[in-house]
């Protein structure tokens, strides 16, 4: 009777317990854990108090040892093994102990199992993840920090975190939790070759690091020096430390042994890269300010105001201002129609304003034996806080003249002070000829009359970095520049690491400006699978319209379309090697590196920062009798050769690549605006 009561006790108890594991289980999602090492104590009391009786059933005897052995007994039951010795007269000859005993004993093994597995769970599962990635290639986030973080959380099924020995036990079980696959060990030439594959490409990526820190990590990438290997390792660093961070990887990289590429990247430059690739003033400026032919109206005034000029908005004002050279008429002939630029900061003495400010007012003082480039724009400082009546008042009188259009880029402080600025000069401000952006890192505002750019978290991540579909155009172009037919994506990444960096930021910028150049057109640009497309032969006939399809010399500079975007895309160029501190290569410094290199036609010395191409476009005519004059005879080329004004129109006119088809082929759509 006593056995009935006890196993029928033992029973409902178990029953409970089993129905609580289960619901918490079902509510925490997780059923094998180390943490189920708390189910020993309340399994052991049930197998304890069965095992004694059985005991107390089959005899009377009863001492402190055979309590001790039953402890023992009930332990090596967790080990799946049963004391027989007491328990088989009860289990032929009642069936609740029995059915009691069984599932305390299941419970036992279960616990034990479940907890030692719970225990190696999330190692055998991280290692499962990390040999599913390294088999087809992945991306290697190095180190763990708040970019990490954003970065891993959007790509876990894709990306390993290697972490150094030192982490904090409370981030892998984050880790764990996020199902994302982490590597613990000092990276170093020895565990890098044990973690990669043959012939599989790996994306290194490293975000704020020291200069010290990816110094370290350049020489480690360095020692592996095999073809094997495809590597390429992403380093975030201060925009003017890129140029000396690659010239270190070149000077220290075999190009026959390795395959190890190494790129630079800013958050800064990569949020203005972004903004200035979607946002241009043809998109924006109402049809009556164009001519037929797409120039600006001779009277019509537009104007760009820069509210602060940090760090975002000094990277952001040179692209701004090279990617948006527009093309005005005069007297039949075309002209650079210059943009207005005012900038307004706390500080109106600030370093990047003065030196700005220096490189655009000195073009026209420029030394060169041919035609000086075309200014850049036009460039005030407003000596007044924009929140002061004066500054605001100052900036009405210009918003509110006749034929003006305005864009405002607010990047003035913090997330709120930019966003309450920017709803502020809207309801100041007529808002039928002004365009506000408004730079926002982690906020976002109700307010379809705002632009909004800037935010940081958009930006991390493979799109941006490693996929980067404005550096695809760009390697397109200068494929376009430099006639190569490359198929093997190495071979050409081989290529990439040849070129100087200002030419390689030159294709890039150029890739950025395609935008710009179909909304100079009156055509946008979208990915909307909605957005009804016009076809290749549509786009090239209002490009090519009115023009020669076999142009002489003097067709070039007709006003058709097409010469208005090639005048345009000379501009940009000026800009952009303007800005980067280039000046016009004289005869005298030609001279010089011809006794240098005997063998090519001398245009540019980037060591010394100079291009003879740096001239208007009617100067380049100019330049290229100069240069047919020295190096006609000498290397045997033709005056064809030698017109660069032809690069101008290389975007659109090849038909080989064209980057028209490209954006179609690519899935983009272009219509009339």
């Amino acid at each position: 009777m006593i056995v009935n009561i006890v196993s029928l006790i033992v029973l409902l108890l178990e029953i409970f317990f089993i129905t609580i594991i289960i619901i918490k289980s079902c509510r925490n999602k997780v059923i094998i854990s180390k943490q189920n090492a708390i189910w020993f104590l309340p399994i052991f009391v049930f197998l304890y108090v069965l095992y004694l009786l059985c005991y107390l059933e089959s005899t009377d005897e009863y001492s402190v040892v055979i309590i001790i052995n039953h402890i023992v007994y009930t332990l090596k039951t967790f080990a799946f093994e049963i004391n027989t010795n007491f328990l088989n007269a009860l289990f032929n000859k009642n069936v609740l102990f029995t059915v009691t005993f069984s599932i305390a004993y299941l419970m036992a093994i279960f616990t034990t199992i479940s907890t030692a597995f719970g225990f190696v769970k999330n190692y055998i599962r991280n290692k499962y993840r990390i040999n599913r990635l390294r088999t087809k290639g992945c991306d290697i986030v190095i180190g763990y920090n708040e970019a990490a973080h954003i970065y891993l959380n959007k790509h876990k099924d894709k990306t390993i975190v290697w972490l150094n020995n030192d982490v904090n036990p409370n981030l892998i079980k984050d880790l764990n939790n996020s199902k994302i696959a982490y590597i613990i060990s000092e990276i170093n030439e020895s565990n890098l070759i044990g973690f990669l594959k043959k012939k599989v490409r790996y994306n290194f990526i490293a975000f704020n690091y020291e200069q010290e820190q990816y110094q370290n990590l350049i020489n480690t990438f360095i020692n592996i020096q095999s073809k094997d290997y495809y590597i390429f390792l992403y380093l975030e660093v201060k925009f003017n430390e890129a140029e000396v961070v690659r010239n270190e990887y070149l000077k220290r990289k075999d190009s026959d042994e390795s395959n190890l590429f190494i790129r630079t990247f800013s958050r800064y430059e990569l949020i203005s890269r972004k903004f200035v690739s979607e946002v241009t003033i043809p998109y924006y400026l109402p049809q009556d300010f164009y001519n037929e032919n797409r120039t600006i109206k001779e009277y019509y005034k537009i104007n760009v105001f820069f509210l602060g000029f940090g760090k975002v908005n000094t990277s952001l004002f040179t692209m701004f201002c090279q990617n948006n050279q527009l093309v005005g008429m005069d007297e039949g002939t075309l002209v650079n129609h210059l943009v207005n630029y005012y900038v307004i900061d706390r500080d109106p003495n600030a370093v990047n304003v003065k030196r700005i400010k220096y490189i655009i007012d000195n073009v026209n003082k420029m030394e060169s034996d041919f035609i000086r480039p075309e200014p850049l724009c036009n460039f005030e400082i407003i000596n007044w806080d924009v929140n002061s009546s004066e500054g605001i008042n100052k900036v009405k009188r210009i918003v509110n003249q006749k034929n003006s259009f305005n864009f405002i880029i607010v990047s003035y402080g913090n997330d709120f002070e930019n966003a309450e600025t920017a709803i502020w000069l809207q309801n100041e401000l007529n808002s039928n000829n002004c365009v506000i952006a408004c730079r926002l890192c982690n906020i976002e505002i109700n307010n379809d009359k705002i632009l909004c750019f800037g935010n940081e978290e958009e930006i991390i991540s493979h799109e941006y970095i490693v996929d980067d579909e404005l550096l695809s155009f760009a390697k397109e172009i200068d494929a376009i520049y430099s006639k190569l037919n490359i198929n093997d994506y190495l071979e050409y990444e081989r290529h990439w690491d040849t070129l100087n960096q200002i030419e390689l930021y030159s294709n890039l910028y150029s890739a950025i400006s395609l935008k710009f150049k179909l909304n100079l057109m009156g055509l946008g640009v979208s990915k909307d699978p909605n957005q009804k497309s016009l076809s290749f032969e549509e786009v090239m006939a209002i490009y090519s319209k009115d023009s020669n399809p076999n142009p002489t010399y003097e067709d070039y500079f007709k006003t058709t379309i097409r010469n208005v975007i090639a005048y345009s895309e000379k501009l940009r160029w000026n800009a952009f090697y303007i800005f980067n501190g280039y000046k016009p290569m004289l005869k005298k410094d030609v001279e010089e590196k011809i006794k240098e290199n005997k063998g090519s036609v001398i245009r540019k010395d980037h060591q010394a920062k100079k291009h003879i191409c740096l001239t208007s476009m009617r100067g380049l005519e100019q330049v290229h009798q100069y240069l047919y004059q020295t190096f006609g005879k000498q290397l045997n080329v033709t005056i064809e050769d030698i017109e660069t004004y032809k690069y101008d129109y290389m975007a659109f006119d090849k038909n080989d690549i064209n980057l028209i088809k490209t954006l179609l082929d690519r899935g983009y759509k272009i219509y009339y605006l």
